[in-house]
């Protein structure tokens, strides 16, 4: 972590030291533990100084010696015993005793007189055995305050709850270098400050003494209005006392790049609508809500296992409509960020469709490391529409597979997919076989010879060996924490290195290009991908042509049964023309009301699954052509090509907002050397996510489902 200096325009110096453990084994360490090294490059000068090309051979002429100190935790999470060296002014030195784990490096520039010059810290330095880790110190003149002179010598080796040496952590925050502030009793900010000058105040955040100092966040962490609908909080009634539970007690910097990529994304949006739709602290109807819609929810739902669907009592009282974000402990377990571990998870409902004969089977998604904790919320609330037994009268409540289902959309678990027999033939198999799971991602509920993913892959050790990119795709890269945290946060052993902020803020953006999506995706259509152009060459056609895909679904359904859909609008299908919603999905006994109802279904399903595209392609686009497939002629009969044709070339574009959108030139891609390379003339990006094609040659496929 940079620590500025207060030497504007000095010189700036790197200084190796290696810090080398002894790997002894002991109570406090596991006994195969062997040597660590911590090599420190100490540089003396700001930031922008210390990056320059040029840099002088020699420390500081008033510095006659380097003090160093290293404290921290251990594999185990025992405290490691304390090293200690002093070196004269030389270039490298070997201090022994340190233990593999999580340490705090502080070092001390002395003076002749053994006065401290210059101090400098780093935390949460990883150290293993056998290996050499590296860190840059920035050194700075000490900050000195007459009133914490004890408190720094009595806790010099004191670790915090952290697991990282308190005064290290301290000197890295602004608390240590604010020399300005005093409160409304002229108490300045740091140890006295906080905790009083006789350790008076054991935990200042329990007592409100965080906002005593920090007012102006206030407003930002808990607004005053607490009305249905009114923004969430940060810092709402459970964790108005509970500062800590996104902040770490001694340095608050830790983890601001995280907190501020967090707050742009839709889990930090405290005006989001699954934190603000409804009062989820009340409880009541809202009681099973509140797993996924409140932090305090999700925890008691984690805590019991995920099984505790309905909790015995709310997670607020009966007055507090204090909306909760998604905070930080929701997902870590305490403030050193460390995450909360979760089972795989066995959703709320049981396969609805009676394709491939596993109707009623239990859905367990797989095992994925950290994307356990993804999946509850995002795995949809029913499968199909297999519940409904009278489909003459039935709200649509009743089957909406709920919002952002891409768990479920990813691991197949949620489409409706009985529009036709699992045996019927579709080209050399069976649409069971096309719409089903493979039986290893998912072998409760998957079929042998079913759908395999490549983005299903990542975040697992399936992605070892991947032929899309053999020599990356190996042991070690891209095989932990599961798909939706490879893609959506943070890649185990990219070669690009960590995403900014750990990819906090969710986006598949310019940093998950970088680290994740280049290592498959270098080009599109013969125009080179980059970070720069990646969304607007490749992943902005694509949902545009998943969204115009949806669209002539929605324009059928209204065409042909007199449907009406609003995406915003519960429950969100209606009568043509009225506000009367639609409940006869047998239209009066002339239509199969199952399947007009799944059609539906699947409409609202990816709908709200706006990258369904990209978390299931193939899934994705086959749901959409069978829904088309029905929704056209009441019959599975492959005429959905025809008809997109058809509605597109129908009126004008200011007459039909199809119009155009769906053409098809001889074939869908032109080829060279057995490779697509641009999209043939003629074909829109509609009609290639709408309809097959080979990979190889380009053209179109036949049958022409995709």
């Amino acid at each position: 972590m940079k620590h500025h200096s207060k030497l504007h325009g000095a010189s700036a110096i790197m200084l190796m030291i290696a810090l080398t453990g002894c790997g002894a084994s002991n109570s406090n360490i596991s006994s195969n533990a062997g040597k660590a090294s911590l090599s420190a490059k100490v540089v003396f000068g700001s930031g922008s100084v210390a990056k320059s090309a040029a840099l002088p051979a020699n420390l500081p002429s008033n510095v006659a010696s380097l003090r160093m100190t290293v404290t921290g935790t251990g594999a185990d999470g025992n405290p490691i015993p304390v090293v200690r060296g002093t070196f004269g002014n030389v270039s490298s030195s070997t201090i022994t005793g340190i233990y593999p784990g999580s340490v705090s490096l502080a070092v001390q520039a002395l003076d002749n007189g053994g006065a401290v010059v210059y101090e400098g810290y780093a935390t949460d330095q990883s150290v293993a055995s056998n290996a050499t880790s590296q860190v840059r110190v920035y050194m700075s003149a000490p900050t000195v305050k007459a009133n914490e002179v004890a408190c720094l010598q009595c806790h010099e080796t004191t670790l915090d709850q952290t697991g990282q040496n308190l005064v290290a952590s301290y000197k890295l925050s602004g608390h240590y270098t604010n020399m300005a502030f005093t409160d409304s009793n002229g108490v300045g900010a740091g140890c006295v400050g906080c905790h009083g000058p006789s350790h008076n105040v054991p935990n200042p955040y329990a007592n409100g003494r965080c906002f005593d100092c920090h007012s102006d966040k206030v407003t930002l962490h808990a607004n005053s209005d607490a009305t249905a609908g009114a923004n969430a909080m940060y810092a709402p009634t459970n964790y108005a006392e509970n500062c800590n539970a996104c902040h770490q007690p001694h340095n608050a910097n830790s983890g601001n790049a995280e907190r501020h990529a967090w707050a742009q994304s839709a889990h930090g949006a405290v005006d989001g609508a699954a934190w603000t739709h409804y009062e989820f602290q009340k409880g009541g109807s809202y009681l099973t809500c509140q797993r996924c819609h409140t932090a305090s929810g999700f925890k008691a739902f984690a805590a019991s296992g995920l099984t505790a669907f309905t909790p015995t009592a709310s997670v607020a009282g009966a007055t507090d409509s204090a909306n909760e974000v998604l905070a930080c402990d929701a997902c870590h377990t305490n403030n050193k960020f460390d995450m909360r571990s979760v089972p795989a998870f066995t959703a709320p409902y049981t396969i609805g469709n009676d394709l491939a004969g596993k109707k009623g089977a239990t859905v367990t998604f797989p095992s994925v490391g950290e994307t356990n904790l993804c999946i509850p919320c995002h795995a949809g609330l029913v499968s199909g529409v297999g519940s409904v037994t009278n489909f003459a009268s039935t709200g649509f409540s009743a089957v909406n597979p709920h919002y952002l289902a891409a768990a479920g959309t990813m691991y197949m678990s949620v489409g409706f997919t009985d529009f036709t027999s699992a045996s019927a033939a579709i080209g050399t198999t069976t649409y069971a076989k096309t719409l089903t799971i493979d039986n290893t991602s998912a072998p409760g509920y998957g079929i042998t010879g079913g759908v395999t993913s490549t983005h299903r892959k990542l975040g697992t050790t399936a992605i070892n060996g991947d032929t899309h990119n053999p020599s990356v795709f190996v042991p070690g890269n891209f095989d932990a924490n599961g798909p939706c945290v490879t893609c959506h946060l943070n890649a185990n052993g990219a070669p690009a290195g960590d995403r900014a902020g750990h990819g906090h803020n969710l986006e598949i953006d310019e940093n998950a290009y970088n680290q994740v999506c280049v290592n498959c995706h270098t080009s599109e259509n013969t125009v080179p991908l980059t970070a720069q152009n990646f969304k607007a060459v490749f992943l902005e056609p694509q949902s545009e042509a998943f969204q115009t895909t949806l669209a002539l679904a929605v324009q059928l359904l209204k065409t042909n049964y007199n449907i009406d859909f609003n995406p915003n609008a519960y429950p969100y299908f209606y009568q043509g023309g009225t506000l009367t919603a639609q409940t006869d999905w047998t239209k009066g006994g002339t239509v199969n009301g199952k399947k007009l109802l799944g059609a539906a279904y699947n409409i609202q399903l990816l709908t709200k699954d706006p990258a369904a595209y990209a978390h299931a392609r193939s899934y994705s686009r086959r749901l959409l052509y069978d829904t088309l497939d029905f929704l056209d002629d009441g019959a599975i009969n492959l005429s959905v090509g025809t008809t997109a044709l058809a509605v597109s070339a129908q009126g004008t574009a200011q007459t039909n907002p199809l119009y155009g959108k769906f053409t098809k030139g001889t074939a869908g891609y032109n080829a060279a050397n057995g490779t697509i390379t641009t999209v043939y003339t003629g074909t829109s990006e509609a009609m290639l996510y709408l309809l097959g094609w080979s990979r190889s040659t380009g053209a179109w496929n036949s049958p022409e489902r995709p």
